[in-house]
């Protein structure tokens, strides 16, 4: 389990990855049955009138950075976790942020008013 002085620095990311505005933090957690995992969350950092300014919402034209700090993300976890890299399939060619098919599974979505 956790000591105290681990508790303490608990909250701090163990890595953090930065593309331009767009900011991932890497942080080592652990469950209540002593299980260690990483996790991570993204956030976006952009100057202010007088100081930085933080958030966690993005823009289409984030989308390039979340890709790339993503990606960045993945390869320092299967590093630290020993993780092979995924087996590429001829349905992962390109981006995976383009929906195979337009419409739902059951049909298209439903017009919201």
């Amino acid at each position: 389990m956790i000591d105290k002085k681990q508790a303490a620095t608990k909250n701090k990311p163990v890595h953090t990855i930065r593309c331009r505005e767009v900011t991932a933090s890497i942080f080592e957690r652990q469950s209540n049955a002593g299980f260690v995992y990483w996790d991570y969350s993204l956030g976006r950092t952009w100057a202010g009138r007088s100081r930085e300014s933080h958030g966690s919402t993005f823009f289409e034209k984030h989308e390039t950075d979340l890709i790339q700090v993503i990606r960045e993300v993945t390869e320092w976890l299967r590093v630290k976790t020993h993780t092979p890299p995924k087996e590429q399939t001829p349905d992962d060619q390109g981006t995976d942020l383009e929906p195979k098919d337009k419409a739902a599974p059951n049909g298209p979505l439903p017009r919201s008013r």
